[in-house]
């Protein structure tokens, strides 16, 4: 089964120009999606993009949300994961496929199986 959710983004808009990778932390930041502290020394994506509407934005993912980004979404918008996560695993009646959860970091599966969790309660 396919793990990769495409999410339709209204605006259509994506960046001109891209830099995007894997760096270790000089300095605490925060996780766009989550919202925690990416304590330095620690790995997080940093994604730099020109969008022609909004100009120059730096987004930066801390490596949890960023694995449950690469497990599941083949497109997506920045701070909006969870929201469309929740919105999957209701669209799949909370069923996540084995080989998606074993692309997910520990933190990441916990998160997941959280959201799993409360769909389930409801």
């Amino acid at each position: 089964m396919d793990c990769s959710i495409t999410i339709d983004n209204d605006t259509g808009e994506t960046a001109e120009v891209v830099t995007q990778k894997e760096v270790k932390a000089r300095k605490d930041h925060f996780c766009e999606e989550c919202g925690r502290v990416i304590e330095k020394g620690e790995m997080y994506e940093r994604y730099r993009g020109y969008w022609s509407d909004l100009g120059w934005q730096e987004h930066k993912t801390c490596i949890d949300c960023l694995s449950i980004r690469k497990a599941f979404f083949s497109s997506f918008i920045f701070g909006c994961l969870y929201e469309d996560l929740l919105e999957h695993i209701e669209n799949t009646g909370g069923v996540i496929p084995e080989n998606c959860v074993n692309m997910l970091t520990k933190k990441a599966k916990e998160k997941v199986f959280l959201f799993i969790d409360k769909y389930m309660e409801n």
